[in-house]
């Protein structure tokens, strides 16, 4: 019998819930709150490994939760930014245990905001469209007062495959839903025992 909700359990969320709404995917995710960081001499080496002049970092924060490193820059280095990111893997981060690297930037007047997730320490060099990844996002443009009364917020994953999301915050129930459309790449059949 098909179902249009799947509740799951992962390492790093916790239980999700995702559910099939008319034609998008909508993951309920729980908030990832990053706290502002100071440039330091490992954000320092990203921006060298991204070949980012240090002027063009607005901000950065960190996840301790998901240990998702966000770095806020203009909207073309987002963009432009060509690199083997196994090259990451070599900075020194100290204390902070970076499984990814968020780069973002405010966009234009029809998307809020455009993104890039790179995570090789997860055996995936750039990730083509990641809810966990907004989900640090979308809690960050919102507590940083960048986009503080948005209902919500409409973000572009520039990867090469691309993606377009919609992301809801909730603080109060600290939750975020994050929603797009979606492609079918493998379809299959679970059995289980009741």
């Amino acid at each position: 019998m098909p179902c249009n909700q799947l509740k799951m359990h992962t390492k790093t969320c916790g239980y999700i819930n995702a559910m099939k709404n008319q034609e998008t995917i909508q993951i309920d995710l729980p908030i990832n709150d990053p706290d502002v960081l100071e440039p330091n001499q490992s954000i320092q080496q990203v921006l060298k490994t991204f070949n980012v002049q240090q002027q063009l970092l607005k901000q950065a924060a960190f996840d301790h939760q998901s240990g998702k490193l966000l770095l806020q820059l203009d909207s073309h280095s987002v963009q432009t930014i060509d690199i083997n990111p196994r090259d990451l893997m070599q900075i020194d981060f100290g204390e902070l245990n970076v499984t990814g690297i968020i780069i973002t930037a405010l966009y234009n007047s029809e998307v809020d905001i455009i993104s890039r997730y790179f995570t090789p320490w997860q055996g995936v060099d750039e990730d083509h469209v990641t809810g966990s990844a907004h989900a640090v996002l979308g809690s960050y443009y919102v507590k940083t007062n960048q986009l503080p009364d948005q209902k919500q917020i409409t973000a572009f994953q520039a990867s090469k495959r691309t993606g377009i999301l919609y992301l809801t915050v909730n603080y109060q129930k600290k939750r975020i839903l994050v929603s797009g459309h979606a492609k079918t790449f493998l379809k299959g059949t679970v059995v289980y025992k009741v």
